[in-house]
């Protein structure tokens, strides 16, 4: 009997204890949720929102759960990620983790991750970010172990993780892969019947589309957004497919078009009083304005904008940015400030890789590349530029002190004797045309001089770079950027050397070129025959470099793909004029042609980039495989 008591009350303390904690229980999620209405809905007041935090934080020691522990820390983290406190976001969401203990049986653990890497995504830790979102992306959870609630829930996480994976690509420039994961991100709002996310998912796509030049299928995904949003009304969504559309029509030059939906998103913007979309639409106008030769005006909007892009951490558009104003200031002649801005693109550009150098597809690599070329090319064009002004300057002065002497020998010799005056002054004129023709000759040729010790400077400066990095990828992406400038300025080189001030001997030229690569690539020491047919023929310095830099990308590739597997080869180099109008060049070897080799590899831009200088020689290229890798092109003289 006394046994059967002491079990009653067993069972009793038992039955107490078990109320107790689910009344706890109760009491604490209410907190919780209490806590969670004030950050989103009751006014935002998260002086309330706290208070309920430490109430619920008092209740969570009588729990003593590491599930309720980490929800607990799970929704704190949502009131600091709201206060743009991301650090401390990020660390109660690794709290909560942590309270889990890796247990991905359990809902909870997908959200948690999904905000830990928005928190990374925020502090542009894009490589962890896309680590969070992927682990969730590719979870080993069967659907059939979960509740259906459960089961919407980690369809939505995914479809999130999905989207913002897709703008990390996007950010970066890397349009393929951003394409790829909103496609994904679309398919999964549609089935979750998330219309306000897939309005943007097309928003984005379009944008992509147009950073890829593929116009048409940019069109399409804006007009299925438009079909999406009411267009009578004027919400934030029509506002962001019209700034969309005037991206498309200023890169494919409808610019009207482009300023009627530039001015009709910037009213919607205004009217919602959205600062940062409106810096954005600037951004487009300020393009608009460049193109349309209105460069002062331009200036203004890109500047005023510049520094509240800088702080909202649009990366992108702060170096479309940067890239404007440099354009901006060029066209109306003020170098310095060009240069400075064409400075701050390539720090920006910098910073982008240096932070995420592990993350980057192979497009964005091509697009620093040909990044690189365009910022070397302005710097070249904003030194000259600066040189020639000098020059012309000191001409001017000079050719005002020359008037005035002229005019002092004329009167005193007038007064004197006429005869003797006009024979006299003939033979001063004749000196002085002579004097005037050597000095433009020395200046001319000290230009070419300076221009060629700068070439020297960056070559040296990469010499440099190539030392503190240990990296083969970018050592050989260095080299050949460091060849192409070689090239150049053995142009320069030749043209100081001679009496001729804007043409070069192109045979001579090229037995120096070769002679540069082969010290530069032949690192096998592989016995290669250079058989050089070019007659006398010299070229001005715009048809010169150009070529100089087609024959350093061809040598190149064949010293580099011709000949594997082979100890020796040939490479022929020919230059001979077609026709009254036209040279011909080709460039060959007796390697292995095309069929051992992809020379078209995602990691040379050589034949690209003949193709691109063909053009500027107002020329055709045609690249074939004929024994051997074969490049001709035919260009005017």
């Amino acid at each position: 009997m006394f046994k059967q008591f002491n079990i009653s009350i067993l069972f009793i303390i038992s039955s107490w204890t078990c109320s107790l904690h689910a009344a706890i229980d109760s009491t604490y999620f209410k907190l919780l949720d209490s806590a969670e209405l004030y950050i989103t809905f009751l006014e935002k007041d998260q002086q309330k929102a706290d208070i309920y935090f430490d109430q619920a934080y008092d209740l969570l020691n009588g729990l003593n759960d590491p599930l309720n522990t980490a929800i607990f820390y799970f929704r704190k983290s949502k009131l600091e990620m709201f206060r743009e406190n991301v650090k401390l976001g990020e660390k109660y969401c690794k709290i909560a983790l942590a309270e889990l203990k890796g247990e991905q049986n359990n809902i909870l653990y997908y959200q948690i991750k999904h905000r830990l890497g928005n928190a990374y995504y925020i502090e542009n830790e894009y490589n962890k970010a896309v680590n969070q979102y992927l682990e969730i992306i590719y979870s080993e959870k069967k659907e059939e172990e979960l509740s259906e609630e459960d089961r919407l829930e980690l369809k939505k996480i995914k479809a999130y993780s999905y989207n913002n994976i897709a703008g990390i690509n996007y950010v970066l420039s890397a349009e393929n892969n951003a394409i790829n994961y909103y496609e994904k991100s679309a398919v999964l709002f549609e089935e979750l019947n998330n219309e306000a996310m897939l309005k943007y998912c097309y928003f984005y796509l379009a944008s992509a589309y147009i950073d890829k030049k593929e116009f048409e299928k940019a069109r399409e995904n804006i007009l299925i957004g438009l079909k999406m949003v009411d267009e009578q009304n004027n919400t934030i969504d029509v506002a962001d497919f019209y700034l969309t559309y005037s991206h498309y029509f200023l890169e494919i030059n409808q610019l009207d078009s482009a300023k009627y939906y530039i001015d009709k998103c910037l009213l919607i913007f205004n009217e919602y009083d959205d600062v940062l979309s409106i810096h954005k639409a600037n951004v487009f106008k300020g393009e608009y304005l460049l193109k349309t030769n209105k460069y002062h005006e331009a200036i203004d909007i890109l500047e005023n904008g510049y520094q509240d892009l800088i702080e909202g951490h649009s990366r992108k558009l702060q170096l479309r940015i940067e890239e404007l104003l440099a354009k901006s200031y060029m066209e109306i002649n003020n170098y310095r400030k060009a240069y400075e801005y064409i400075n701050l693109a390539l720090k920006s550009q910098s910073n982008i890789l240096q932070n995420n150098e592990d993350f980057f597809a192979f497009e964005f690599d091509k697009r620093i590349k040909m990044n690189q070329i365009f910022y070397q090319d302005s710097i070249q064009a904003i030194s000259d530029n600066l040189k020639i002004s000098k020059i012309e300057s000191d001409l001017k002065e000079k050719s005002i002190l020359n008037k005035f002497l002229f005019f002092a020998v004329l009167v005193f010799l007038l007064i004197t004797v006429g005869l003797f005056y006009i024979v006299n002054r003939n033979m001063k004129i004749n000196k002085k045309l002579k004097s005037s023709i050597n000095e433009n000759n020395i200046l001319f040729k000290e230009v070419h001089h300076r221009v060629k010790n700068n070439f020297q400077i960056i070559s040296s400066l990469m010499n440099l770079q190539k030392m503190a990095v240990d990296e083969p990828k970018i050592d050989a992406i260095l080299n050949e950027i460091q060849q192409r400038i070689n090239s150049m300025s053995l142009v320069h080189e030749l043209l100081y050397k001679h009496d001729e001030v804007d043409r070069i001997d192109i045979y001579e030229y090229v037995k120096e070129l070769v002679v540069s690569i082969e010290n530069s690539y032949n690192n096998a020491k592989k016995e290669i025959n250079y058989h050089i047919q070019i007659n006398k023929i010299e070229l001005v310095l715009e048809k010169a470099i150009p070529l100089g830099l087609i024959l350093n990308e061809a040598i190149t590739n064949a010293m580099k793909h011709a000949f594997v597997g082979n100890d020796k080869g040939d490479i022929w180099i020919e230059l001979s004029s077609i026709s009254e109008t036209h040279y011909q060049l080709i460039v060959k070897d007796n390697g292995i042609g095309t069929s051992g080799v992809n020379y078209r590899s995602d990691n040379s831009l050589g034949l690209d980039l003949i193709e691109i200088l063909s053009e500027q020689l107002d020329g055709k290229a045609e690249i074939k495989n004929e024994d051997g890798m074969l490049v001709k092109i035919i260009f005017e003289k």
